[in-house]
């Protein structure tokens, strides 16, 4: 009886290993989904971000929060992911961006507690063109990325911050709209890549594919 139930429970196992190869394993989600996760937060964020400036900033308490959440911590525990595993380049961006979300979104809430006078257009343009010096590395160094999806979202990434730069100077709604739909534009791009990425490896093939026909990198055999 005994060896009954055990050659039972061997049939099942391998069942259920047919169905599920990644069951028995220790590590039930695939190595690299915390990327994903990165892109996706950054994806969010950055869209919310272009419609509302598109918006004339008319829902800037939803931003406020969403961007310290999802913009701000998100991407914040997915860079440090990424240095525990070593992807050094991946982790910085994802720091980076995580430090700006932070920081643009304590703009907003520390003149409310009395801590700081609001900034004005220039300051404001000052924020972008550091934020310019910093993309315009990543832009440089995703030249080669794998995937042209990848490589025109930074681009548009950098465009973003530069309009951005030269609308804070300027006073200049117009130049503004014109970051915001580049952010539209890699909100995107960005959320197509982490979904890309996260489907791919969920079902080990190309559900969705990138223009070169690449799968960002990913191992889905």
């Amino acid at each position: 009886m005994a060896e009954k139930e055990t050659s039972e429970t061997i049939l099942l196992n391998k069942n259920l290993e047919l169905i599920n190869p990644n069951l028995n394993k220790d590590e039930h989600d695939e190595k690299g989904l915390y990327n994903a996760l990165g892109i996706l937060c950054f994806a969010t964020a950055t869209l919310l971000l272009g419609i509302s400036i598109w918006n004339g900033y008319e829902n800037g308490k939803l931003l406020t929060l969403f961007g310290f959440v999802i913009g701000g911590i998100g991407q914040f525990i997915c860079g440090i992911y990424c240095y525990k595993n070593k992807y050094y380049i991946d982790g910085t961006c994802y720091l980076f961006f995580a430090l700006n979300w932070v920081l643009t979104t304590l703009y907003d809430l520390l003149p409310l507690w009395g801590w700081m006078e609001p900034l004005n257009g220039n300051e404001y343009g000052y924020h972008s063109l550091m934020g310019c010096f910093f993309t315009f590395v990543f832009f440089l160094q995703n030249l080669g990325a794998p995937s042209i999806l990848i490589r025109i979202s930074f681009t548009t990434t950098f465009l973003s911050f530069v309009f951005s730069m030269i609308g804070n100077f300027a006073n200049s709604s117009g130049l503004l709209k014109v970051g915001g739909f580049f952010n539209i534009i890699t909100g995107t791009l960005s959320y197509y890549c982490g979904l890309a990425m996260t489907i791919n490896q969920r079902y080990k093939r190309v559900c969705f594919p990138v223009l070169d026909g690449k799968c960002f990198g990913q191992s889905i055999n």
